[in-house]
Parts: structure tokens; sequence; C-alpha cells
């Protein structure tokens, strides 16, 4: 007599299979919900190249809604007194924005700090401004000699921190920037992160997510559990 083996329903199986993987998230430290949900919020970013020239303004909508968030001026001009050549790059925020700086010293006002990717840009952070604007880098001939009073001589093509708002709640972005006086002067793109007060990190490109941890050779991924995989 041939006897029949009763299957379990594909329910109950799928059943069997969620309950080994969340036994097994438990075990590995990691809840089910991180491994299957991305982290609140999103970092968007906007590639763009915009070159700086003297007399010409340039605006910045970082939020893209058709608001220009920060305004960029390059001024340069001539004189007889003391120094030839005087050339000033400053950024103003619009959107009652300001920017990551400090004082150099007593005498001069607030230059832009001259961020390196990584660096945190959040309610924690520095933000200087003189009735909304921040002097970016400062250039100055004295006959033969020049001498720069900002941040960006030696960092040239590094991150602005910003913060800004949008519907009168703050958000944390940066700008990439090449200020080299005699160069190229460009901006190289910017982003912002979507929730309001959540810091970002300059360069930051996308939110971090809750990724599922690499399975040791011989050993079998979460994924595999949930899959029923041997």
């Amino acid at each position: 007599m041939t006897r029949k083996i009763a299957q379990k329903p594909a329910s109950e199986s799928a059943d069997r299979r969620l309950k080994l993987y969340s036994l097994a998230a438990a075990a590995a430290g990691v809840s089910v919900l991180a491994l299957a949900q991305p982290s609140e919020g999103e970092v968007v970013v906007t590639r763009k190249a915009i070159q700086l020239h003297a007399g010409i303004p340039v605006t910045v909508d970082l939020n893209n809604d058709g608001l220009a968030d920060f305004k960029f001026s390059f001024t340069t001009f001539f004189s007889s007194f003391g120094y030839k050549y005087n050339a000033k790059l400053a950024v103003k925020g619009l959107t009652r924005g300001k920017v990551v700086g400090m004082k150099s010293n007593p005498y001069q006002g607030p230059y832009a700090s001259a961020l390196a990717g990584g660096a945190n840009i959040g309610p924690a952070a520095h933000f200087s401004s003189s009735k909304g604007q921040i002097t970016v880098e400062r250039e100055k001939q004295y006959g033969s000699a020049t001498a720069y009073y900002g941040n960006w001589k030696d960092e040239p093509n590094h991150y602005l921190g910003v913060k800004f708002q949008i519907k009168g709640q703050t958000h944390f972005g940066w700008i990439r920037l090449n200020a080299r006086f005699g160069g190229t002067m460009q901006i190289n793109g910017w982003a912002y992160e979507t929730v309001a007060n959540k810091k970002i990190t300059a360069g930051q490109t996308a939110a971090s997510v809750e990724e599922e941890p690499l399975a040791k050779k011989g050993e079998r991924s979460l994924g595999m559990l949930a899959l029923g995989g041997n």
C-alpha cells in the first residue's frame, strides 16, 4: 500500500521560512524591519557645473523649488592705495540661509570654512554670516606680493556647509566649490537632506541604509535562510 505524505500548504512553508529569518536576524543583532526598510530621509544631489565670473552673480537653488537659496558674487577692482588688485568671492543666504565658517582674526569678518569630504554639517556645526553674507576667499596684491585671507587658497575644491529653510523648517546641505583665484572658479554641484534638522556630511550623495551583514565563509546569509536555502 502506497502511503501518501501530506504536503504543507505554501503559506505555512513561507511562515516557517520567515520565522527562521527572524531568528537568524535576532541572533545577528539586526531587526527584520531594519533590514527591510531604508533609513528615513533622502539626500537629493544636483550635479551641475557653473563657472564664476567677475561681476556676474550666480544663484543656487538647492531643493529645485524655483527659489534661489544662495547667491555667489565675485568682485575685483584695482586701486592705487597701497595695493594694486583686490578680489573677493562671497556668498549670501537668500532663504534665511547661512554657511559654516568663523572669523579668521578679530579684525576680519567671517570666512567660509573649506570642508573636506565627510565633514558633519548639522545643528552642531558653527554657522556664521554677516547680514546674511560671508566671504569665501579674498585676495590682495601689494606690489609683487599676494596675500590671501580665507581658507580656500590651498583647499580649492572643497565643500561649503550650508543651511537654509524650506517652508519655515531648517535643512542642511553642501555646495562643492572650486575657489582657486587666478584659475577656474566653479561650482561643481550641491545636495541637501530632505528631512528637516537632520545632519548631512560634506559630499554625501545618498542616505545610508541598513544592509544585511555579510556571511562568513561556509555560513548561510540571512537572505538564504529566509528563502529556505541550504
